[in-house]
C-alpha cells in the first residue's frame, strides 16, 4: 500500500538546465511530487518539501522523501512514500512526527499506481532553474529567517543552531550564527 519507486532519469540538451545543476535535482524532485499530490486533490498550501530530500504535510508532518544519485550522465531517483502505513515506532523515538496520504486526505482515494502515475507525469516536465527557486521560495521548509539545529556528522553528531539566509548555488541551506556563515549540503535539520 505504500509507494517505493525508482526512477532512471536520462537527461540531454533538451532538458536545459539540468544537468549543470544536478546538485538541485532532490529538490527538484521533491517540488515535482508536491505538485503530482496538489494535482491529486491535496491544498497547495498543505505539503511541503522539507531541504534536502523530504515530503512534508502542513510544515510538520514528514510521509516521504527523495534520495538521487548520479550515474554518468542519468540520476537515479529513489521515492518513498507513507501512503496507507507509516513507521510510526521508529520515528517516534527519534522524535518525529510522521504521517500518510491517507490520512493527510479523507476527501480521496488514493493507491499507489495513482501517486506514481502523477509523479511521473510531473518528473516529464522541464528543468527550469528560476521556476524551481520561486517553488523553493514558497514551498521549502525551513525559510529564511527560522532557526535551526543542525546535526553535523564530521564532528561526532555534534549539534549546532543559526538562522537560515537562503540556498546557495548548489542547492546548500545556508545558515549564519556566530561562528560565521556555514553551507550545509546533507545534514540532518531541525
Amino acid at each position: 500500500g505504500n509507494l517505493y519507486i525508482s526512477i532512471l532519469y536520462r537527461f540531454g540538451e533538451q532538458d536545459g538546465d539540468i544537468g549543470k545543476n544536478v546538485t538541485w535535482i532532490p529538490l527538484w524532485v521533491g517540488m515535482r511530487i508536491r505538485m503530482a499530490l496538489v494535482t491529486l486533490g491535496f491544498q497547495d498550501k498543505d505539503v511541503d518539501v522539507k531541504w534536502p530530500n523530504d515530503l512534508m504535510f502542513q510544515s510538520q508532518f514528514k510521509f516521504g522523501g527523495v534520495l538521487c544519485e548520479k550515474i554518468q550522465q542519468n540520476i537515479l531517483i529513489g521515492v518513498g512514500m507513507n501512503i496507507t502505513t507509516a513507521p510510526q515506532a521508529e520515528l517516534a523515538a527519534e522524535g518525529r512526527k510522521v504521517t500518510t496520504l491517507t490520512e493527510m486526505s479523507s476527501k480521496h482515494r488514493l493507491d499507489a499506481d495513482g501517486v506514481r502515475n502523477a509523479i511521473l507525469k510531473e518528473l516529464k516536465r522541464k528543468f527550469d532553474m528560476k521556476a524551481l527557486k520561486n517553488e523553493l521560495t514558497a514551498h521549502m521548509i525551513p525559510k529564511a529567517g527560522t532557526e535551526i539545529t543542525w546535526i553535523e556528522q564530521a564532528r561526532g553528531s555534534a549539534e549546532s543552531k543559526g538562522l537560515v539566509t537562503g540556498l546557495g548555488g548548489f542547492g546548500e541551506l545556508l545558515v549564519s550564527n556566530s561562528n560565521g556563515e556555514h553551507q550545509l549540503f546533507s545534514e540532518e535539520v531541525r
